[in-house]
């Protein structure tokens, strides 16, 4: 499964019934499946020694496809070889990644320890396996370098812009069109070129860029004035004038919402645990434990926030880190 037939699976599973995942989740008990293959299953060697290759040999003899990244092929072994200690019987019915967590459809006597294994998957990078963190599109998970790699990232120059690498010329937009979805942090521009272009997933001659690609705003915020079909009321209302971000200490918020750190602008509300220190320390420690303090890209195109402070000390810093590790 690749990454756009994750996102289109994700918007496609938004609108099932809920319940039919609850009834796929019993199937053992309900359905008294009699598999052609019960006593392949039986022979398995299952230990510390089991791999990828055993992995999928499992899957198979369940006669169900593996609907996760390879990143979690180790997360989902680990909890294989531990549920054969429980004396498991080697059947489960789903195994695939839901709203950003492992889902793993086997006897209910064991959702103690798949429910354990499913809290463990919102810190593994579905790509690598390495430490992540729940990302801003189709509750993905992933370390911060295959994050960036997946949604991509757009800047501009004086004739054009570059977007996935590939360099557009300014003069050959034939017209573009802001297109905004159901919420704030949703929304896309669609240009039309006046030529093919080679790479576009719409059409020979059209590129659709969505929101979450790194520099979307400022990319607006730059567009030439003389392109038809554009609402540049719109654009500059929402993009011209950038809020310095406390979080990532770049000016870099747009509607409320930084760009940069994705993290939403701290509000007073009643109902609010946090106060606003605590919000801002909280995820500054989150952003230079995730940056790890590189930032090219954001280098490149932000402007530095005036009179940012750090509210954290390096000790603090040490602790989070640990913390996380723990995760």
């Amino acid at each position: 499964m690749n990454f756009f037939q994750k996102i289109f699976s994700f918007f496609n599973s938004y609108f099932e019934v809920e319940s039919e995942d609850k009834d796929l989740n019993k199937q053992h008990d309900s359905f008294n499946f009699k598999f052609k293959n019960d006593i392949a299953l039986s022979e398995m060697v299952i230990d510390e020694d089991f791999n990828v290759d055993n992995l999928k040999e499992l899957a198979r003899l369940n006669n169900i496809d593996l609907q996760i990244f390879e990143g979690w092929y180790g997360l989902v072994i680990k909890l294989i070889i531990e549920l054969e200690k429980l004396g498991w019987d080697r059947k489960v019915s789903c195994i695939k990644e839901k709203y950003g967590y492992l889902e793993f459809y086997t006897d209910d006597k064991y959702d103690d320890l798949v429910e354990l294994f499913k809290e463990k998957s919102q810190y593994v990078c579905e790509d690598c396996g390495e430490k992540g963190k729940s990302r801003h599109i189709g509750f993905y998970v992933s370390c911060r370098t295959h994050y960036l790699k997946r949604v991509g990232k757009i800047y501009s120059t004086e004739d054009g812009f570059f977007y996935e690498d590939v360099f557009y010329v300014w003069n050959k937009i034939l017209k573009a069109e802001l297109k905004t979805l159901n919420t704030k942090k949703n929304g896309m521009i669609i240009i039309e070129f006046n030529e093919k272009i080679s790479n576009s997933p719409l059409s020979p001659s059209r590129l659709c860029i969505h929101n979450y690609v790194k520099g979307y705003s400022f990319f607006l915020s730059q567009i030439p004035k003389n392109i038809e079909g554009l609402d540049y009321n719109e654009i500059n209302k929402n993009f011209k004038n950038p809020e310095d971000c406390e979080i990532c200490g770049f000016k870099a918020i747009y509607n409320s919402y930084c760009e940069c750190c994705e993290n939403d602008k701290w509000e007073s509300k009643e109902n609010n645990i946090w106060t606003k220190d605590e919000y801002v320390k909280y995820n500054q420690l989150d952003w230079e434990y995730d940056t790890k303090g590189i930032l090219t890209f954001e280098n490149s195109i932000y402007q530095k926030a005036e009179n940012y402070t750090r509210l954290y000390n390096n000790q603090e810093l040490e602790d989070h880190i640990r913390e996380e590790s723990l995760n």
